[in-house]
């Protein structure tokens, strides 16, 4: 195995540490809402911005919170979109439908190394597409092979 993860956490451990937002969760999806929905306030965000807003108005609400790993010379910061004892949450967007699959290996790669890393099974995906206003949701087993296989292919990038 690729990684030999020393200073592991549990979900157990970490949720009484977790920082939560005095904002409701309510108001925030409605103020993200508000935003999506008026073209001139959507057209000042970049994609980064609106991918923000999206998560807040269409994604579920899960515990989160950041996380380091040593991994060799690296340290690898964890913060998914979500986080519970029986699986890890990743919310993506995109603009155009052409791209969901694109971007569903993308959050389903994350998702696997978030779930190497927390030590969680099962992943849960979800993909907003702002052309079409649907939402593709993806729950599987974490894929061990294809964290580690991203892991390598990173670190052979580094050492070029």
């Amino acid at each position: 195995m690729l990684l030999e993860i020393l200073d592991r956490i549990t979900y157990e451990q970490a949720e009484p540490i977790v920082k939560r937002s005095d904002l409701p969760r309510d108001e925030k999806r409605n103020d993200a809402n508000a935003a999506l929905s008026d073209p001139v306030i959507y057209r000042q965000f970049d994609a980064f911005k609106r991918g923000d807003l999206a998560e807040i108005a269409y994604g579920e609400s899960y515990t989160t919170f950041r996380w380091h790993f040593p991994l060799e010379q690296y340290i690898v910061v964890g913060a998914p979109d979500g986080i519970t004892k029986d699986f890890v949450y990743e919310f993506k967007s995109t603009e155009r439908s052409q791209n969901r699959n694109q971007r569903l290996k993308q959050a389903n790669t994350q998702a696997d190394l978030y779930g190497l890393f927390f030590r969680c099974n099962r992943k849960r995906v979800q993909v907003y597409c702002f052309e079409t206003k649907e939402i593709i949701t993806n729950e599987s087993a974490i894929d061990i092979e294809n964290a580690e296989h991203f892991l390598k292919k990173f670190s052979r990038l580094d050492h070029k």
